[in-house]
Protein backbone atom coordinates (compact mmCIF):
# COMPACT_ATOMS: atom_id res chain seq x y z
CA UNK A 1 0.00 0.00 0.00
CA UNK A 2 1.29 3.42 -0.96
CA UNK A 3 2.11 5.46 2.16
CA UNK A 4 0.34 8.74 2.76
CA UNK A 5 2.04 12.08 2.17
CA UNK A 6 2.19 12.55 5.95
CA UNK A 7 4.05 9.27 6.37
CA UNK A 8 6.43 10.17 3.55
CA UNK A 9 7.14 13.57 5.07
CA UNK A 10 7.80 12.16 8.55
CA UNK A 11 10.16 9.52 7.17
CA UNK A 12 11.96 12.14 5.07
CA UNK A 13 12.43 14.41 8.09
CA UNK A 14 13.68 11.56 10.28
CA UNK A 15 16.20 10.37 7.70
CA UNK A 16 17.42 13.91 7.03
CA UNK A 17 17.63 14.80 10.72
CA UNK A 18 19.82 11.79 11.48
CA UNK A 19 22.53 12.87 9.07
CA UNK A 20 22.22 16.59 9.78
CA UNK A 21 22.55 15.94 13.51
CA UNK A 22 25.58 13.72 12.88
CA UNK A 23 27.29 16.45 10.84
CA UNK A 24 26.74 19.00 13.60
CA UNK A 25 27.66 16.62 16.44
CA UNK A 26 30.95 15.56 14.84
CA UNK A 27 32.03 19.14 14.18
CA UNK A 28 31.19 20.56 17.61
CA UNK A 29 32.55 17.55 19.44
CA UNK A 30 35.81 18.18 17.63
CA UNK A 31 35.69 21.83 18.70
CA UNK A 32 34.94 20.89 22.30
CA UNK A 33 37.50 18.07 22.54
CA UNK A 34 40.04 19.94 20.37
CA UNK A 35 40.15 17.09 17.89
CA UNK A 36 40.82 17.87 14.25
CA UNK A 37 38.53 15.71 12.16
CA UNK A 38 40.16 16.65 8.87
CA UNK A 39 41.54 13.13 8.77
CA UNK A 40 37.98 11.97 7.92
CA UNK A 41 38.34 13.67 4.55
CA UNK A 42 39.54 12.12 1.32
CA UNK A 43 43.13 12.28 0.14
CA UNK A 44 42.84 11.17 -3.49
CA UNK A 45 44.57 8.03 -4.75
CA UNK A 46 45.76 6.91 -1.33
CA UNK A 47 44.66 3.90 0.69
CA UNK A 48 43.81 6.06 3.69
CA UNK A 49 41.74 8.37 1.49
CA UNK A 50 39.86 5.41 0.03
CA UNK A 51 38.99 4.13 3.50
CA UNK A 52 37.49 7.54 4.33
CA UNK A 53 34.99 7.49 1.47
CA UNK A 54 32.09 6.85 3.93
CA UNK A 55 33.22 9.61 6.30
CA UNK A 56 34.06 12.57 4.04
CA UNK A 57 30.59 14.13 4.43
CA UNK A 58 31.01 14.33 8.23
CA UNK A 59 34.11 16.57 8.24
CA UNK A 60 33.82 20.36 7.85
CA UNK A 61 36.40 23.10 7.92
CA UNK A 62 34.54 25.79 9.89
CA UNK A 63 31.05 26.72 11.17
CA UNK A 64 30.12 28.54 7.95
CA UNK A 65 31.08 25.52 5.88
CA UNK A 66 29.11 23.26 8.21
CA UNK A 67 25.85 25.22 8.37
CA UNK A 68 25.73 26.05 4.66
CA UNK A 69 26.04 22.33 3.95
CA UNK A 70 23.54 21.31 6.62
CA UNK A 71 20.89 23.66 5.23
CA UNK A 72 21.26 22.59 1.60
CA UNK A 73 21.62 18.91 2.52
CA UNK A 74 18.46 19.01 4.66
CA UNK A 75 16.32 20.58 1.95
CA UNK A 76 17.54 18.35 -0.88
CA UNK A 77 17.47 15.12 1.17
CA UNK A 78 13.95 15.83 2.37
CA UNK A 79 12.89 16.39 -1.24
CA UNK A 80 14.56 13.17 -2.33
CA UNK A 81 12.88 11.02 0.33
CA UNK A 82 9.47 12.68 -0.04
CA UNK A 83 9.10 12.76 -3.82
CA UNK A 84 11.03 9.54 -4.56
CA UNK A 85 9.88 7.60 -1.51
CA UNK A 86 10.00 4.10 -3.03
CA UNK A 87 13.52 4.41 -4.44
CA UNK A 88 14.97 7.06 -2.11
CA UNK A 89 17.13 4.71 -0.05
CA UNK A 90 18.97 2.99 -2.93
CA UNK A 91 19.40 6.34 -4.66
CA UNK A 92 20.72 7.98 -1.50
CA UNK A 93 23.20 5.16 -0.82
CA UNK A 94 24.37 5.20 -4.44
CA UNK A 95 25.00 8.94 -4.27
CA UNK A 96 26.59 8.70 -0.83
CA UNK A 97 29.18 6.06 -1.73
CA UNK A 98 29.80 6.53 -5.46
CA UNK A 99 30.34 10.30 -5.45
CA UNK A 100 33.37 10.15 -3.11
CA UNK A 101 34.82 7.31 -5.22
CA UNK A 102 34.92 9.60 -8.25
CA UNK A 103 36.42 12.34 -6.08
CA UNK A 104 39.08 9.90 -4.86
CA UNK A 105 40.01 9.24 -8.49
CA UNK A 106 40.04 12.77 -9.94
CA UNK A 107 40.72 15.01 -6.93
CA UNK A 108 43.77 17.20 -6.42
CA UNK A 109 46.51 16.09 -4.04
CA UNK A 110 44.83 17.66 -1.03
CA UNK A 111 42.36 16.84 1.75
CA UNK A 112 38.76 17.13 0.55
CA UNK A 113 36.12 17.71 3.23
CA UNK A 114 32.39 18.21 3.60
CA UNK A 115 28.93 17.13 2.54
CA UNK A 116 28.98 19.26 -0.60
CA UNK A 117 29.86 16.21 -2.70
CA UNK A 118 26.54 14.73 -1.57
CA UNK A 119 24.67 18.01 -2.01
CA UNK A 120 25.73 18.29 -5.65
CA UNK A 121 24.78 14.66 -6.22
CA UNK A 122 21.28 15.20 -4.82
CA UNK A 123 20.89 18.47 -6.72
CA UNK A 124 21.78 16.79 -10.02
CA UNK A 125 19.55 13.79 -9.33
CA UNK A 126 16.49 15.87 -8.43
CA UNK A 127 16.92 18.13 -11.44
CA UNK A 128 17.73 15.57 -14.12
CA UNK A 129 15.34 12.91 -12.85
CA UNK A 130 12.48 15.34 -13.48
CA UNK A 131 13.89 16.05 -16.94
CA UNK A 132 14.21 12.36 -17.86
CA UNK A 133 10.74 11.33 -16.65
CA UNK A 134 7.35 12.10 -18.19
CA UNK A 135 5.99 13.28 -14.85
CA UNK A 136 4.61 16.77 -14.54
CA UNK A 137 4.99 16.95 -10.74
CA UNK A 138 8.66 16.00 -10.92
CA UNK A 139 9.26 18.46 -13.74
CA UNK A 140 7.96 21.18 -11.44
CA UNK A 141 10.31 19.91 -8.74
CA UNK A 142 13.20 20.17 -11.21
CA UNK A 143 12.33 23.79 -11.90
CA UNK A 144 12.11 24.55 -8.17
CA UNK A 145 15.51 22.95 -7.55
CA UNK A 146 17.06 24.82 -10.47
CA UNK A 147 15.58 28.11 -9.28
CA UNK A 148 16.78 27.61 -5.69
CA UNK A 149 20.21 26.10 -6.28
CA UNK A 150 21.09 26.86 -9.89
CA UNK A 151 23.87 29.19 -8.74
CA UNK A 152 25.82 26.11 -7.59
CA UNK A 153 26.69 25.36 -11.22
CA UNK A 154 29.46 27.98 -11.02
CA UNK A 155 31.23 25.96 -8.35
CA UNK A 156 31.69 23.04 -10.70
CA UNK A 157 34.53 25.15 -12.09
CA UNK A 158 37.89 25.85 -10.38
CA UNK A 159 37.04 29.45 -9.53
CA UNK A 160 38.24 29.36 -5.91
CA UNK A 161 41.37 27.55 -4.80
CA UNK A 162 40.05 26.50 -1.38
CA UNK A 163 36.84 24.98 -2.77
CA UNK A 164 36.86 21.33 -3.86
CA UNK A 165 35.35 21.77 -7.30
CA UNK A 166 36.38 18.17 -8.02
CA UNK A 167 34.04 17.04 -5.22
CA UNK A 168 31.22 19.11 -6.68
CA UNK A 169 31.84 17.74 -10.16
CA UNK A 170 32.02 14.16 -8.86
CA UNK A 171 28.70 14.45 -7.06
CA UNK A 172 27.06 16.17 -10.01
CA UNK A 173 28.16 13.44 -12.44
CA UNK A 174 26.97 10.63 -10.17
CA UNK A 175 23.64 12.44 -9.66
CA UNK A 176 23.04 12.56 -13.42
CA UNK A 177 24.00 8.90 -13.75
CA UNK A 178 21.60 7.84 -10.99
CA UNK A 179 18.82 9.95 -12.50
CA UNK A 180 19.24 8.02 -15.75
CA UNK A 181 19.62 4.58 -14.16
CA UNK A 182 16.52 5.02 -11.96
CA UNK A 183 14.45 6.87 -14.57
CA UNK A 184 12.01 3.95 -14.97
CA UNK A 185 11.48 3.41 -11.25
CA UNK A 186 9.74 5.33 -8.51
CA UNK A 187 6.86 7.80 -8.84
CA UNK A 188 4.56 7.51 -11.82
CA UNK A 189 2.39 10.08 -13.52
CA UNK A 190 -1.06 10.48 -11.98
CA UNK A 191 -3.73 9.39 -14.45
CA UNK A 192 -6.93 11.34 -13.96
CA UNK A 193 -10.34 9.87 -14.73
CA UNK A 194 -11.06 12.18 -17.64
CA UNK A 195 -7.92 10.87 -19.37
CA UNK A 196 -9.24 7.29 -19.41
CA UNK A 197 -12.82 7.97 -20.53
CA UNK A 198 -13.65 8.18 -24.27
CA UNK A 199 -14.22 11.59 -25.72
CA UNK A 200 -17.82 12.51 -26.54
CA UNK A 201 -18.68 13.33 -30.12
CA UNK A 202 -21.59 14.91 -31.95
CA UNK A 203 -21.90 11.58 -33.79
CA UNK A 204 -23.07 10.06 -30.52
CA UNK A 205 -25.93 12.25 -29.29
CA UNK A 206 -26.34 10.77 -25.83
CA UNK A 207 -28.87 13.46 -24.97
CA UNK A 208 -31.37 12.17 -27.59
CA UNK A 209 -33.62 9.54 -25.95
CA UNK A 210 -34.72 8.26 -29.40
CA UNK A 211 -31.19 7.56 -30.58
CA UNK A 212 -30.13 3.94 -30.89
CA UNK A 213 -26.42 3.23 -31.52
CA UNK A 214 -25.62 0.87 -34.39
CA UNK A 215 -24.51 -2.73 -33.82
CA UNK A 216 -20.79 -3.22 -33.16
CA UNK A 217 -20.14 -4.63 -36.65
CA UNK A 218 -21.35 -1.45 -38.38
CA UNK A 219 -18.93 1.35 -39.26
CA UNK A 220 -18.08 3.75 -36.46
CA UNK A 221 -19.14 6.80 -38.44
CA UNK A 222 -22.85 7.07 -39.05
CA UNK A 223 -25.53 9.67 -39.40
CA UNK A 224 -27.86 10.68 -36.62
CA UNK A 225 -31.10 9.07 -37.82
CA UNK A 226 -34.09 8.20 -35.69
CA UNK A 227 -35.21 4.63 -35.77
CA UNK A 228 -38.92 3.98 -35.29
Amino acid sequence: MEPTDKRKFIDAILWTSFFAFAFVAVYYYGEYARVNFDFLGIKPRTLQGFLHIPTVAFAHANPSHLWNNVLAFSILTTGLFFFYYRIALPVFLSLFFLSPVILWIIGRDSIHLGASVMIYAEFAFLFFSGVFRKNNSLKRLSLAVAFSYGYMIWYLLPIEQQISWEGHLSGFAVGIWCAWIFRGKGPENTVYRYETEPELSDDYPFWDPNFTPPPPNEPESYSNTHRE
